[in-house]
């Protein structure tokens, strides 16, 4: 979105938003093969309760659902089978603004355009140091492979090992330089 006004001084003002999903798509899955398909990318079955699938640890259980909890798609998916490529990073949102001022320069018989211009680039993350700043899966996430098989059980069902732990977040924050506000300034010379 942008808006622009432009006064009789030869001054302009404009404000530019935009928004976009921050990092891209993900999926939870295994972090082995578990229907031996020759393919380690299975989607995992994310329980309602603990005791809905046999765990390693204790610990297991408890830092799994602690990271269900705080997580939205897993939190509101418990009891189903996890969608192919359906956790979305968080929208990124910025605000950008740009003064720029003609000055006109008489060469000859024509009059050219000098202009000068200043952009001030992600505005709001000035004022809080998480707004404007696109979020990717936590790297410690593996991707999105939250689960591992521990081991089989003699009557074939999986023990789950968990590759989370309580307090870990779903999305880091991008560390890029392009994720701060920064301001730019700019010459433009336009011929009539």
């Amino acid at each position: 979105v942008n808006l622009t006004y432009n006064d009789k001084g030869n001054n302009h003002y404009s404000l530019f938003y935009e928004a976009w999903r921050g990092g891209g798509n993900y999926s939870y899955m295994y972090s082995q093969d578990l229907n031996k398909d020759g393919y380690a990318y299975d989607l995992i079955y994310i329980p309602a309760t603990a005791d809905e699938v046999l765990w390693a640890t204790p610990q297991d259980a408890e830092n799994f659902f602690a990271f269900v909890e705080q997580d939205k798609y897993l939190s509101t998916h418990k009891g189903q089978y996890a969608e192919a490529y359906s956790v979305y990073s968080p929208w990124t949102h910025r605000l950008n603004f740009r003064f720029a001022h003609d000055f006109k320069v008489n060469i000859g018989k024509s009059t050219n355009t000098l202009q000068l211009n200043v952009d001030f680039n992600n505005i709001l993350n000035m004022f809080n140091p998480e707004w404007g700043v696109a979020k990717y899966m936590n790297s410690s996430i593996n991707n999105g492979q939250i689960l591992s098989v521990d081991h089989i059980t003699n009557d074939g069902a999986p023990v789950f090992k968990s590759n989370v732990k309580a307090g870990m977040p779903t999305w880091t924050p991008s560390s890029g330089i392009g994720q701060c506000w920064y301001f730019q300034v700019g010459i433009k010379y336009m011929f009539n």
